[in-house]
């Protein structure tokens, strides 16, 4: 059984992540590497792939992750 906690508060450090990003505080490689150890770290203690990286499925693209 996975732990949806685990998955939407990750979910929050990849949305912070991003919006650092977009307020060009941190660089486009910087930010995939958060998001990166984010779902190694959400897969590893149960929780969901897909609501750790739940803010991005809204209105960004996967590679530049710029909004759409």
């Amino acid at each position: 059984m996975s732990s949806h906690v685990i998955g939407h508060g990750i979910n929050e450090v990849v949305e912070t992540a991003v919006t650092m990003f977009e307020k060009f505080e941190i660089s486009v490689n910087a930010c995939k590497k958060i998001i990166n150890a984010c779902l190694d770290s959400s897969c590893r203690y149960d929780g969901n792939k897909y609501e750790t990286i739940e803010y991005l499925y809204e209105d960004h693209c996967g590679n530049c992750l710029k909004k759409n």
